[in-house]
């Protein structure tokens, strides 16, 4: 399953968020995010951009239903 979220926003600088790390909130937020698509074996990702927007991006495996 993929979902994909997207806005025109304010957006803001990626690598920035990165390197300051915790300490912003935002950046907690977005490791938390991380953290919990890979417990489910997903995949996480963002693209920003100062004056750009965000979009996101969180893609799940599903499981296979069982055969009849």
């Amino acid at each position: 399953m993929v979902v994909e979220v997207e806005d025109d926003g304010r957006g803001f600088d990626v690598a920035e968020t990165a390197r300051r790390g915790d300490r912003a909130d935002h950046a907690l937020g977005l490791s938390s995010m991380r953290e919990r698509m890979a417990s489910l074996g997903g995949q996480f990702d963002l693209q920003s951009q100062p004056g750009r927007g965000t979009k996101v991006a969180f893609r799940v495996p599903l499981p296979r239903e069982a055969s009849a």
